[in-house]
């Protein structure tokens, strides 16, 4: 099956995703649908409490971590996989691997990030905090990701290219087409 969504090309064979888009292409295997419900009423919470979509939050929980509060990468650490030094801003003191705690900082580092997440691009330039792939890049690769690259045509993720930052942005795209058309938003 082949859909495109916001000019990416989502491919699905059941098994693995692939996504495409201007600089990347990758295959990946989607979370399980398990539990799917199991976080719903505390990212419903959250996201009502930092004014951000349900389903979005959702989408970076499982790009993260599959749902997993335990899950821990070479740098970060959790449900939604703060490292150390963003934690101490956004984890209001709270537990890393508690679910509740890692979902209300994720909620509020979004909420955050929509209004510094292109603070180093020129304003209607490369950068508009508005697209929610710029807030998805900042979260993924910290707030200069977006810096105006490439003569200023395009944010610095988008020039090199980072190709983890591409990949991040696509399945939170992909994540929340999933959860929506499938009626697993919270």
């Amino acid at each position: 099956m082949e859909e495109i969504i916001d000019n990416h090309y989502i491919l699905s064979d059941g098994e693995t995703a692939t996504i495409s888009g201007e600089s990347v292409n990758t295959t990946f295997k989607p979370c399980k649908n398990e539990n799917i419900s199991t976080y719903d009423s505390m990212l419903s919470s959250a996201a009502s409490t930092y004014a951000i979509s349900c389903v979005r939050l959702k989408a970076h929980m499982y790009t993260e971590s599959c749902g997993n509060p335990n899950a821990e990468s070479a740098y970060a650490k959790g449900l939604m996989q703060f490292t150390p030094a963003t934690w101490i801003d956004y984890g209001m003191g709270g537990d890393i691997f508690d679910p509740q705690d890692s979902i209300n900082a994720s909620a509020n580092y979004l909420k955050s990030l929509g209004s510094k997440a292109c603070s180093n691009s020129p304003l209607n330039s490369v950068c508009d905090a508005s697209v929610e792939k710029y807030v998805s890049a900042a979260y993924n690769g910290g707030p200069g990701t977006n810096r105006p690259e490439c003569s200023g045509t395009k944010t610095h993720w988008e020039c090199v290219p980072i190709v983890e930052t591409y990949e991040y942005t696509l399945k939170i795209d992909f994540y929340k087409k999933l959860l929506t058309d499938n009626g697993w938003s919270c």
